[in-house]
């Protein structure tokens, strides 16, 4: 996964994921923010979750790697959703702290 900013004066304007440019937070939590993304050749829009494990660890106290293993199994449970009341998961990706 490579993520390139954009804007001037290191001022994070978009982020560059693949094939998906993150724009503006739309929502936040406790363990998360949401953006809003726009796929740059299908112009799709997506609301995507960003989780930070490492600052998730560390509000929980629970090692890092307990916390990764937690979201990979709500991940593969998310994935095999098909409900037309829950959000659809369609893909994720992990860069190194953030998923």
């Amino acid at each position: 996964m490579a993520a390139n900013e954009g804007g001037s004066g290191g001022v994070r304007k978009y982020l560059k994921v693949n094939d998906w440019v993150l724009g503006e937070v739309i929502g936040s939590g406790a363990d998360s923010v949401v953006r809003l993304a726009v796929h740059h050749v299908t112009k799709e829009k997506a609301a995507v979750k960003v989780i930070d494990t490492k600052r998730l660890a560390r509000q929980e106290q629970k090692p890092k790697k307990d916390i990764q293993r937690r979201i990979r199994r709500e991940i593969e449970i998310l994935t095999r959703l098909d409900h037309p009341h829950i959000v659809q998961m369609r893909e994720a990706l992990w860069n190194g702290d953030e998923v």
